[in-house]
């Protein structure tokens, strides 16, 4: 069971005039939207990695990505599935793509970005059910999205 977000609200504020909006608010919107990407990373819980990896930001529709499984050795001594190293490299990765994606676009009334986290276990980590570890991130997307609707709103109206 994945966990899709498109945070709603987050462009809410702002949706009307954004076709209005000068470059340089453009870019402070896609500035924000990128660092929430890396801030929904960075909240994730982490065993191996695969779930801060799965965070993918795309445009218009969701993301139906889903990193491999992580490694796991066999009775026989071979090694299976992704290397707990390469999760690290992914969740950059998932970054950089979000730049690139958000630099080739104009932000306009109607935009919708979504992040998305396809893993099976995404929606239990949400709503606290996956684990029982003390002090392991709830609901990591929720959280994230109210900070950046009201940082989006504060950055915005720093600019002329």
């Amino acid at each position: 069971m994945g966990l899709n977000h498109n945070f709603q609200g987050f462009f809410q504020n702002i949706q009307a005039k954004l076709d209005k909006f000068s470059q340089a608010k453009q870019d402070v919107a896609k500035r924000v939207a990128i660092q929430c990407l890396a801030d929904l990373q960075q909240g994730s819980p982490v065993d191996y990695g695969r779930y801060r990896a799965a965070h993918t930001l795309t445009i218009m529709e969701p993301s139906s990505f889903i990193p491999p499984e992580t490694t796991k050795q066999e009775e026989s001594g071979h090694i299976q599935g992704t290397p707990i190293g390469e999760y690290t490299q992914l969740a950059q990765q998932q970054v950089n793509d979000a730049n690139q994606k958000l630099g080739e676009i104009k932000v306009k009334h109607g935009l919708k970005i979504f992040i998305t986290n396809n893993v099976d276990y995404a929606q239990y980590i949400e709503d606290g059910s996956y684990t029982n570890k003390e002090g392991a991130p709830q609901q990591v997307y929720g959280t994230v999205a109210a900070r950046y609707d009201r940082i989006l709103r504060q950055e915005i109206a720093k600019v002329k």
